[in-house]
């Protein structure tokens, strides 16, 4: 047991820590937006039901940005999704978070906590919401 420790010690010295789809070392870090500058933008439209009784800057389910990081996440709105923005955005997700893009199946069971982070074909996000 005792020569178990260092040889798992050993070998997790040797891993580089990265992971599949990481830019190669040496590659600059996106580029951080200024939170600051920031702006969530609720949906355009939203289902009749959603209308009533809706808070003031709520999405169509009366989700606040805040609840699940969607208020800073939407600085990243029109970056190309890499591996390093999405470990960003995991450490801006409340809860958790879920990257959606076209024609991707996804429940749509609420969970305000989670970020959700829609693509474009090309990688693009386009939007953060949170459900």
């Amino acid at each position: 047991m005792r020569l178990a420790l260092p040889a798992l010690l050993a070998l997790a010295a040797c891993s580089s820590g990265e992971r599949a789809g990481d830019a190669p070392a040496g590659t600059p870090s996106p580029a951080v937006p200024d939170f600051a500058d920031a702006e969530w933008v609720p949906p355009a439209q939203c289902p009749s039901w959603a209308d009533a009784d809706r808070p003031a800057g709520s999405n169509c389910y009366g989700i606040m940005p805040e609840s699940c990081g969607a208020d800073r996440a939407s600085a990243y709105v029109g970056q190309t999704m890499s591996a390093a923005i999405e470990e960003v955005l995991e450490k801006l997700a409340v809860a958790r978070l879920r990257v959606i893009a076209p024609d991707t199946a996804y429940t749509e069971d609420l969970n305000p906590g989670r970020l959700n982070v829609f693509t474009d074909a090309s990688g693009t996000i386009t939007g953060v919401d949170c459900f």
